[in-house]
């Protein structure tokens, strides 16, 4: 049996979809099972032991392409899919996972829509809950019991080595405040304090990090300027391999809600994160010990294991998350609530 999962989504997307290849794993062991997605995303999957072969479309490379240029490297991807599978199950729905589905020409398809290109055998409902759940309804729909969902992300000795090699101490807390999508940040100048108490309060270093973007590069200077302390500051110097080492490494995590807080609540470090403009109840950090979602699409903390969640402007539809937003702004010095931060943090570094 050949079965392919197609996720062409962001970084923390796809390491969402690990609980499902280990299930799939555990019902069809002899089966091959290969992965479909963005190459940014390679690392999140590299080392699975559930994944037999992973193809990377390199989209940041061919969208920079002229249009002959870029049809041919298309077709040049979804060829290798021409073999055929057993079982596809598109996670997101998307023209280039459909046109896979139109190659694959699957005995099984579990897909989220129906239509003409697509044209699954099995339809995912519109997902509710957190997204582990909604991915590993695939499971449910092949007719079989979900065994665990637990998320898996595989870093090397030598991505640990590497930060040691920058200083890396061996207690920290790792604090990455920032997000490709600036309006889930919060304040520069709580981030600051944030990294303040942690480093002159609880005496524990704090290791920055950040993508290597001139946006982040320039907010983490913003940051740095605004803090009393000097934490480690690794952002920009990671590679994501490197940053799950880090991660998984720390005493603790601290940031918002971007791929770095999956990461480390995949690598079961206690996590506190902020949510500012997303759907809690979808993203919220998943505890592998747990198998039931509590988030709700409430403000204030909400908790799932070891793991805290800040809440702010939550909602049940994008847009109004982002009115939310854009009327009642984000976490400040002025309406942060330091003391439920400090219990939640001393509970996490016990």
């Amino acid at each position: 049996m050949k079965i392919l999962v197609v996720k062409f989504r962001n970084i923390g997307d796809v390491l969402l979809t690990t609980p499902l290849f280990a299930n799939l794993r555990a019902h069809f062991p002899s089966a091959t099972i290969h992965a479909a997605i963005n190459a940014e995303s390679l690392p999140m999957l590299e080392g699975n032991p559930n994944i037999d072969a992973i193809f990377a479309y390199e989209r940041a490379r061919i969208k920079k392409l002229g249009i002959l240029a870029r049809l041919r490297e298309e077709w040049r991807y979804l060829r290798q899919f021409r073999s055929g599978y057993d079982v596809l199950i598109n996670t997101t729905e998307g023209e280039r996972g459909a046109w896979i589905a139109q190659l694959c020409r699957p005995t099984i398809h579990v897909a989220p829509a129906r239509n003409l290109l697509l044209r699954p055998t099995h339809l995912f409902t519109p997902y509710k809950g957190h997204i582990i759940d909604h991915h590993l309804e695939a499971i449910s729909l092949l007719g079989h019991e979900i065994v665990g969902k637990a998320a898996t992300l595989v870093y090397g000795a030598q991505h640990l080595a590497r930060l040691r090699e920058l200083g890396l101490p061996q207690r920290y807390v790792h604090f990455h405040p920032l997000s490709r999508w600036q309006f889930k940040c919060i304040d520069d100048a709580l981030s600051a304090a944030i990294i303040d108490y942690i480093q002159n309060a609880l005496g524990i270093p704090v290791v920055l990090s950040a993508a290597p973007n001139e946006a982040e590069m320039g907010r983490i200077a913003t940051i740095l300027s605004l803090c009393a302390s000097e934490p480690l500051n690794f952002a920009g110097k990671l590679n994501l391999k490197e940053l799950a080492a880090l991660a998984g490494n720390a005493t603790a995590f601290v940031g918002v809600d971007t791929a770095t807080m999956h990461i480390a609540a995949a690598l079961d470090t206690p996590t506190i994160a902020f949510f500012v403009a997303s759907a809690v109840f979808h993203w919220g950090a998943w505890d592998n010990a747990l198998t039931d979602c509590p988030y709700t699409d409430q403000d204030g903390i909400q908790r799932m294991g070891k793991h805290s969640i800040f809440v702010k402007n939550s909602a049940r539809k994008d847009r109004d998350i982002m009115q939310n937003r854009e009327k009642n702004g984000t976490f400040t010095l002025e309406n942060f609530d330091w003391e439920a931060f400090r219990r939640e943090l001393s509970e996490k570094l016990r």
